[in-house]
């Protein structure tokens, strides 16, 4: 459903799985990263790191745990699974590569140009976990191009928390009825809505299946579909 009246001025975009490729950019650089170990499943691997990682954030934003960077995050998690067992001893190059892994991900084919054609309709914002550095690294080689990327680090929060939204909202100076947040994670969408944000499901083939009860104000293919329907979440009334 999309409230023509309400209309759209900016997006903020989440860039991890929705703009870029995480899951299969980390797959394929841990298979390179295990080639020479034997006996390792890759998927189990990558789906562990990414609990770790979701586990230490959620440990941030409850209070129970000291905020530390996205990156920081990344390099925990990864110590934890070499001495868990659950991934080899790796050489100090290879354990690096792994953790900047974030400034590697591939963008979605469509992402480059879709960002642009956006850009030319309303101002379009990363709004990401990830720290700054590691968004303006992953934005230079992928070719992304925003009006401005914002951390959650500017909020010592993560997504979902309230305060990274807010904070987004904030430094943008746009209201939060007539701001769109573009994820292909439910969870996303759902935190961004509670605070009265309009929202958009990108349906990336990595992305999280919506809850029965979800309800978007638009659920798109991918941003090429989104910058085809934009104009018509534009509209002002007169």
């Amino acid at each position: 459903m999309t409230d023509h009246g309400t209309g759209v001025d900016a997006l903020l975009v989440d860039t991890i799985g929705t703009v870029v490729d995480d899951v299969g950019t980390i797959r394929d650089r841990l298979a390179v990263a295990l080639a020479a170990h034997a006996g390792h499943d890759v998927d189990a691997i990558a789906r562990r790191w990414d609990d770790l990682m979701d586990a230490a954030m959620a440990a941030v934003n409850a209070g129970e745990a000291p905020w530390r960077p996205h990156r920081a995050i990344r390099r925990e998690a990864l110590d934890d699974l070499v001495a868990d067992g659950s991934l080899p001893a790796l050489s100090a190059d290879e354990h690096d590569a792994l953790v900047d892994v974030t400034e590697t991900l591939r963008p979605w084919p469509d992402s480059a140009d879709a960002l642009a054609t956006l850009g030319r309709q309303v101002v379009v914002a990363s709004l990401s976990n990830a720290d700054l550095d590691e968004l303006a690294a992953l934005s230079q080689r992928a070719g992304l191009r925003w009006h401005a990327v914002v951390s959650a680090q500017f909020a010592r929060a993560f997504k979902p928390a309230a305060s990274v939204y807010r904070t987004a909202l904030e430094l943008l100076g746009v209201p939060a009825a007539r701001t769109m947040m573009v994820a292909a994670h439910p969870w996303d969408l759902r935190a961004a809505a509670s605070l009265g944000m309009q929202t958009a499901f990108v349906a990336r083939p990595s992305a999280d299946a919506p809850a029965p009860d979800d309800r978007f104000t638009i659920t798109v293919r991918d941003l090429a579909d989104l910058g085809d329907r934009l104009p018509t979440l534009t509209h002002r009334p007169d």
